[in-house]
């Protein structure tokens, strides 16, 4: 295809724009294929999907398919998180690996979705993350004929470059472009017409030479194409052949479609068979294709998935007996769309014959019905179901039971099987290669959490991290960090977390990420942050909070979600509570339990963040009630759980109304300890629990962690002390300031030891290398006492500033740490490292203007030891070779205003180098832009 200068243009603007996406809309009179196959010939790399061939309402199948492939082991493991749709590991979690793979590719990428007018909205959705998250060698083309009332503000901060028809040509005449085929062959495209992808094979076996006419028509571009084995026909085609093309049209023994279909059920392609046979109500076929998917444990990953993303199975009979696996199908598709009623009626007629002539579908189909019963709230039902089918199974492979039981919204609930009988399964040899591994394995945390054994819950969590690296941890677990008393890890885990769960749109935990890093930022003492937290952890609920079990979300009832919802707001309640504003802690708190409806851990949630109102507001007798009610509404240790504890036993002990206050008191404290949840008593201890620590200290009472606690009241403290703020400014002369005010230092050895230090940070410094900087031509024993007295010197001019430091000498090294520091080194290496990780260009800019605003001169250049002088070095150097790098890939995609302000900082910083050449060269650029 030869185009005109501005196509060119356009396609070369295309190429060098950090923008990275490309829609291209118009009708299908305009010759969009040879815009889209003409700009993919220019890259390396092309990854082709077809709305229809590539059946991209499974989308993140059709995604791994393609770029993935290579990777059978990721792409089954990554297969195995979408078995069952799960919250928060789902599409963004695939789309993130695959991103991963194409960042690591040589050269640039370009994927192309074209007939995007049959791609839904929530699949849509799903190609705007693509996208926002594109790496910068990632460049996506959307093709379509009527995108044009789509929701274009979702693309935000960058629009697509769109390509419409004022700038793409017309497609040639239809009957011209077929004028030099064989009236025969004219015959077969006319009976092809329907369907727009046609396997290779498949037009072989329809006519020998048929291959060869359709691939002579590919050569000609436009209304044919080539790809992966398939040829793909313009609609322009289908409309001449319903038109003037009629003529061609002729009766076959076999209808088109169906001869389609049968061969891909033929050669195992068996999705796509039922997508044809459902459209045709084909009822054999449809059934033979349905039975066949079920023919391994492997392929289950993608039944579900199907049947959860595909409309309602069309072909509706009067009885499904001589039908039962398009039964299975129809029933897939009424409990998927709650819909329970009509599914166990499908149901009731094909069960029994499934029971007798095929177990894996059989069981698939006892899922259905219990998750209809799920529906209809009739867990006793649940229970029939499952207690005869493992009575019907014993003996037999245990897998077919788990097929049934483990894609239940609370599996663990119906399991019959221990937690630990379950983990103990899941721990045998080729447990893994099961499609149901990593579902069950998160089933099992889900009840070590809902069972209070929170450090359980989160080590199951990171050892299905360690099975497949992308699996994002839930925050809930996080959480469970801080209530274990690991605050730091807590806040470092719940950071990362937030950053996901903003750049991946992920909504579903958001509440409880803010409510967690208000708990830590209070834990801090930063009491103004906490308060921003809270508010933000309540504006992020989710819009519905489901308790009648009559109203559903999309993928069965999400009780855990409701639960997480509840805490939220139960943490809000005692918040306001804490800042003294009673009215509306307690009022928010009624309000939301009357929505509670009994559901247990709503109740309990409320019931305690009702008790902890009225104990702030000095109303104990209110304040046990609720607090009791709390207690005997859970039948599971839990963080609320535990408050309510404490707050029933410190009424109680008030009154001196427990005849057994040492049972109670070593029942809380062995509660704390063995489910991970010391915070609860150290964020309560100077109130709450004052009364039960006091009793328990008196009476010896689980005095090893009643110490434990101690320790932790005493760092919660320490971290809660006002510390004073260190600078350190290293670029140009050093400075060393508190406050503000820059620190006298009693020697001049002692400010540069304490540099010293900070250059070699945690790795720290070995003794005498130390000597032999400061004290080199000292006696031994005299430049030892010297290191030591200026050590002690360090010591106490940082303690009398207020600074929160530690001087370690471990392993003949001496560290020193420092907290609340503002250090432009630090900061500038902590850029330094996100600069050399970045792949996008502009995230890559944003970091150089840091950076650029930390470099005021070279670095520490008073100080004129040999590792400041080396480091100096270094960090120049660095800084221009990337700013050169940076200068050159702006310049390359055409951005030269931004290239030419890089190259104005690089010939300030390279003063010993000519530039010149490179500024007249982006000069002449700029004179021609204007």
């Amino acid at each position: 295809m030869k185009l005109d200068t501005n196509m060119n243009t356009l396609i070369s603007e295309i190429m060098s724009g950090t923008n990275p996406s490309v829609l291209v809309v118009a009708p299908d009179k305009y010759n969009k294929e040879d815009f889209v196959t003409e700009l993919s010939s220019r890259y390396p790399n092309v990854f082709w999907f077809d709305a229809l061939a590539d059946d991209l309402k499974l989308f993140c199948s059709s995604l791994l398919k393609k770029v993935v492939a290579d990777d059978s082991e990721l792409v089954y493991k990554l297969e195995q998180l979408m078995f069952w749709a799960s919250d928060h590991n789902y599409a963004h979690v695939v789309i993130s690996a695959v991103l991963e793979r194409i960042a690591s590719m040589k050269g640039d990428v370009l994927m192309v979705f074209e007939r995007l007018e049959h791609l839904s909205k929530d699949r849509f959705k799903d190609l705007v993350a693509l996208i926002k998250l594109a790496p910068s060698n990632l460049k996506v083309v959307m093709s379509g004929c009527n995108l044009r009332d789509c929701d274009y503000s979702i693309f935000e901060p960058k629009f697509p470059i769109i390509v419409d028809e004022e700038v793409l040509a017309q497609q040639g005449d239809v009957k011209e472009f077929l004028s030099d085929i064989s009236d025969s062959a004219l015959r077969l495209l006319c009976y092809m017409k329907d369907y727009p992808v046609i396997p290779q094979k498949f037009a072989t076996t329809l006519d020998v030479e048929m291959d060869g006419v359709l691939k002579y028509l590919s050569r000609k571009g436009g209304l044919v194409r080539h790809r992966d084995d398939n040829y793909y026909i313009h609609p322009l085609v289908k409309e001449y052949f319903e038109g003037e093309g009629a003529v061609y049209q002729e009766e076959h023994e076999v209808p088109y479609p169906k001869a389609l279909a049968d061969y891909y059920c033929d050669n195992s392609l068996f999705y796509r068979a039922i997508v044809i046979y459902d459209a045709i109500g084909d009822v054999e076929g449809l059934n033979r294709a349905v039975k066949n998917i079920f023919g391994e444990h492997k392929k289950m990953v993608k039944i579900c998935d199907y049947f959860i993303n595909h409309p309602v199975c069309k072909i509706d009979l009067a009885s499904y007996k001589d039908y039962p696996y398009i039964g299975i199908y129809k029933a897939a598709s009424y409990a998927y769309r709650y819909m329970p009623n009509e599914a166990l009626k499908v149901l009731s007629e094909i069960l029994p014959i499934l029971r007798e002539e095929d177990r894996l579908p059989y069981c698939m189909s006892k899922y259905f019905e219990m998750l209809s019963y799920y529906e209809l709230n009739e867990e006793s039902k649940i229970e029939e179901i499952l207690t005869a089918l493992i009575a019907e199974c014993a003996g037999e492979n245990d897998d077919y039971i788990i097929v049934a039981i483990c894609l239940l919204p609370e599996f663990m609930k119906f399991a019959r099987y221990s937690i630990a009988e379950v983990e103990k399964n899941l721990s045998q040899e080729g447990a893994e290669e099961k499609f149901w591994y990593v579902k069950v394995f998160e089933d099992v945390a889900s009840a070590y959490f809902v069972n209070g054994s929170y450090a359980k819950a989160l080590a199951i969590s990171k050892r299905i991290k360690e099975y497949l690296p992308h699996y994002v941890i839930p925050t809930r677990y996080i959480t469970l960090k801080y209530y274990s008393g690991d605050v730091e890890y807590a806040n470092k885990l719940i950071n990362t977390a937030c950053d996901f769960a903003v750049d991946n749109k992920v909504a579903t935990e958001l509440h409880l990420i803010y409510t967690t890093k208000a708990l830590i930022a209070r834990y801090f003492g930063r009491f103004d942050e906490a308060d921003a937290y809270f508010d933000k952890a309540y504006d992020a609920l989710p819009p519905y909070i489901v308790i009648n079990p009559n109203e559903k979300s999309y993928l069965g009832i999400k009780k855990d979600q409701n639960a997480s919802t509840y805490y939220t707001i139960a943490q809000r309640v005692m918040h306001k509570a804490n800042n003294g504003d009673f009215e509306y802690a307690r009022g928010l708190a009624h309000a939301f339990l009357k929505q509670a409806h009994g559901d247990e851990q709503c109740s309990l949630a409320m019931h305690s963040a009702l008790a902890y109102a009225y104990y702030k507001m000095g109303d104990k007798v209110r304040a046990n009630k609720y607090a009791t009610l709390a207690i005997r509404s859970s039948k599971t240790r839990s963080t609320l759980w535990l408050l309510a504890m404490g707050i029933a036993t410190n009424c109680l002990l008030a009154k001196d109304e427990i005849k057994d206050v040492a049972t109670i008191v070593s029942r809380i404290l062995r509660s704390a300890e063995n489910n991970g949840m010391l915070m609860v008593i150290v964020d309560n201890a100077d109130e709450i629990y004052a009364p039960i620590l006091e009793y328990a200290r008196q009476n010896h009472i689980e005095q090893d962690y009643v110490a434990e606690i101690d320790r932790a009241l005493d760092k919660k403290h320490s971290s809660n002390r006002p510390q004073s703020k260190l600078a350190i400014s290293m670029f140009g002369d050093v400075s060393i300031s508190v406050d503000g005010k820059e620190i006298q230092w009693k020697t001049r050895k002692s400010k540069e030891l304490f540099l010293h230090y900070i250059l070699a940070g945690e790795l720290g410094i070995d003794r005498n290398i130390i000597i032999d900087f400061l004290w080199k031509n000292y006696l031994y024993e005299s430049a030892i006492n010297n290191l030591k007295t200026t050590n002690n010197i360090i010591r106490k001019t940082l303690s009398t500033h207020n600074i929160d430091f530690k001087l370690d000498y471990i392993n003949s090294k001496y560290i020193l740490k420092l907290e609340h520091v503002d250090s432009d080194y630090h900061a500038y290496k902590a850029l330094r490292t996100r600069y050399q990780q970045e792949t996008s260009l502009t995230r890559k800019i944003d970091i150089m203007n840091e950076i650029l605003a930390l470099y005021k001169s070279d670095f520490a250049t008073d100080m004129n030891f040999e590792e400041f002088k080396d480091e100096r070095k270094n960090i120049k150097q660095e800084l221009i070779i990337n700013l050169l790098r940076l200068v050159r890939q702006l310049a390359k995609q055409g951005d030269y205003m931004e290239s030419k302000r890089f190259l104005s900082s690089l010939v300030i910083i390279d003063k010993h180098n000519d530039y010149s050449n490179m500024v007249a060269e982006l000069d002449r650029y700029l004179n021609v832009t204007e």
